[in-house]
């Protein structure tokens, strides 16, 4: 996915906002826990991506959009500077001189940028943060870093045939994000590595992905057709009713610890890391088996899973269209056997647990379990 993206928060030149409105830039509040304004009043980062807002919407619909979002709680906008390489605004205006994929980073045009001026000013008059990445190395190969079909180098890799960062860019830049899907994948060695890259690359920060979704899909995504009609469930956590958060359950309260000590220390050793996961998550008394357990349900959450698609043990149906259409070899089955088998053990466990991690750690995997009796067996036979 994207491998660099540049973000300006907020300008402090804008003209001089409403009193109510927050005074951007932001900064870390005193606690150094939590973002604040430069009042130093706690603000709160609830997010829409409109990502392609400079380059979709005429300022008319911009202004009528930001003052939705803002009726909708949210604070702050995730935006693209540029889009994707090759796009124009609704004026017909490329960010830079050149056609692309030649776009000359020298010669901004004027006309592109004097209409995201304008509608950064707007977010600013409505008091809603806009979050820029202004450089998308981008996902699915339409970004301006990687290579294109006929294998040059695109804009951001002149310098180096590898999708990868652009150090040359990072020193010039005010300030960069490292981004990868590490916590939203339930990959707590990912998130180590992440932080790790965005430290040895000298960015300014690791912002990676933490996004949940809950739709229905319209057309078959990803290759799997048994999931088209039905609503995605956030993180494949299927025990929560519609619309409930699943950012306090336990897989994802681990992930989110791993992502805070990570980023304080990206060489903290795994035995650090189990025992803070311990107290937080299971109170002083804590056994290293808890730990163990729950970075076993991060890893059968993370089986597989991708933007639209949940981990196969939570969704039974997903296995048996896997398994029909010969996409789920012998290896495949032995590997989701072993791992069904653990999660048995996890909540035999647990059963009896007098703690509340210990609880949750057994309702969690009684939950995996459950599906997984009679006829849905035999789709990991053999």
């Amino acid at each position: 996915m994207a491998a660099l993206c540049l973000w300006l928060l907020a300008a402090g030149s804008l003209p001089v906002a409403a009193a109510t409105n927050p005074a951007f830039p932001l900064k870390a509040g005193e606690n150094h826990r939590h973002l604040a304004d430069q009042r130093g009043v706690p603000f709160l980062y609830h997010a829409d991506t409109p990502w392609m807002m400079f380059t979709k919407l005429t300022e008319a619909e911009v202004k009528a959009y930001i003052a939705r979002r803002k009726e909708q709680g949210f604070t702050a906008l995730q935006v693209q500077l540029t889009g994707f390489l090759g796009m124009t605004n609704r004026a017909g205006e490329l960010p830079f001189a050149g056609k692309p994929p030649e776009q000359d980073f020298a010669r901004p045009n004027e006309k592109f940028f004097s209409h995201v001026d304008r509608v950064v000013a707007e977010g600013h008059r409505q008091g809603m943060l806009l979050a820029i990445a202004s450089a998308w190395a981008g996902c699915c190969g339409e970004g301006w870093a990687g290579k294109e079909q006929d294998g040059s180098l695109k804009p951001l890799n002149q310098n180096g045939a590898e999708k990868s960062l652009e150090p040359g860019l990072i020193a010039r830049a005010q300030g960069s994000w490292w981004w990868n899907e590490a916590p939203s994948r339930f990959d707590i060695p990912g998130i180590r590595a992440g932080a790790q890259r965005a430290r040895d690359a000298h960015c300014t920060g690791f912002i990676p992905s933490l996004e949940c979704y809950s739709y229905v899909q319209t057309h078959e995504e990803f290759g799997e057709p048994c999931l088209k009609g039905r609503r995605q469930v956030p993180f494949g956590f299927g025990w929560l009713a519609e619309g409930v958060s699943p950012y306090r359950e336990l897989p994802m309260r681990a992930a989110r610890l791993a992502y805070r000590e990570y980023t304080a220390n990206p060489d903290l050793s795994d035995a650090a890391l189990q025992a803070v996961l311990g107290r937080e998550l299971f109170g002083p008394e804590w056994q290293p088996a808890q730990v163990e357990d729950t970075l076993e349900l991060c890893r059968v959450f993370g089986t597989d899973r991708d933007w639209s698609v949940p981990a196969p043990l939570t969704t039974p149906g997903l296995v048996e269209s896997r398994r029909k259409s010969g996409r789920l070899d012998a290896k495949k089955r032995a590997f989701l056997r072993d791992q069904l088998a653990r999660v048995r053990a996890i909540a035999a466990r647990h059963r009896d647990a007098k703690t509340a991690g210990g609880r949750e750690l057994a309702r969690i995997a009684q939950w995996l379990t459950d599906p997984w009796q009679g006829a849905n067996t035999a789709f990991l036979e053999g």
